[in-house]
């Protein structure tokens, strides 16, 4: 796994999630239009990225590959550790 890769696969895995959880908390205590819609579109890309998930996970049951979307998206294949 290249270093861009794996700085790649911590923002994409940890920092964004955590980024939009905070972000979704704190537009939930706003009452401004502004933050109503703003967290409406979050809830809609996080349910687009739950059946995204699930796709890829019944690919990844199927061929064994990609564990995750993040993954797919960084090309980073599974390695068996003894593929004998």
């Amino acid at each position: 796994m290249s270093k861009k890769q794996k700085i790649l696969w911590f923002t994409l895995s940890v920092f964004i999630p955590y980024v939009i959880k905070r972000i979704t908390h704190y537009a939930s205590d706003k009452d401004t239009p502004f933050w109503k819609t703003f967290s409406a579109i979050l809830n809609k890309l996080q349910k687009i990225l739950t059946v995204v998930d699930f796709i890829n996970y019944a690919i990844f049951i199927l061929k064994g590959e990609f564990r995750s979307t993040v993954q797919r998206l960084l090309n980073m294949k599974m390695k068996f550790i003894d593929p004998d």
